[in-house]
């Protein structure tokens, strides 16, 4: 018994993820930029050590990071940097990660 694969309209979304070039999928599994990183990283960051190493992980994961990004303007989510802010940095305690989010806040969104 076949299954007639390309008909099956069931693994047509499979069929089309597998097929679609992996530069499409940058940022969607993960940060595709050094300050979405450091948003993604520091989200619960208690003290300034641990602050310090998530910005170590993110600068050697994103060595060649450009200050001129486009800013962001998304349909769905945190939409200016002020929201930016307020959401990811509200469980933050230490000083240093609130200062890395904030300053990655206002370069990926634009201002209120």
């Amino acid at each position: 018994m076949s299954i007639d694969f390309m008909k099956s309209s069931r693994y047509l979304p499979i069929v089309l993820i597998l097929l679609w070039p992996s530069s499409a999928f940058s940022g969607i599994l993960g940060p595709s930029n050094y300050w979405e990183c450091i948003l993604d990283e520091m989200r619960t960051v208690k003290n300034d050590p641990a602050a310090i190493e998530v910005i170590r992980k993110c600068r050697k994961e994103f060595p060649n990071s450009s200050n001129d990004l486009e800013k962001k303007s998304p349909i769905i989510g945190v939409k200016t940097a002020g929201e930016c802010v307020r959401d990811y940095g509200k469980d933050v305690s230490s000083p240093m990660g609130a200062k890395a989010i904030q300053i990655a806040c206002y370069r990926l969104y634009p201002r209120e």
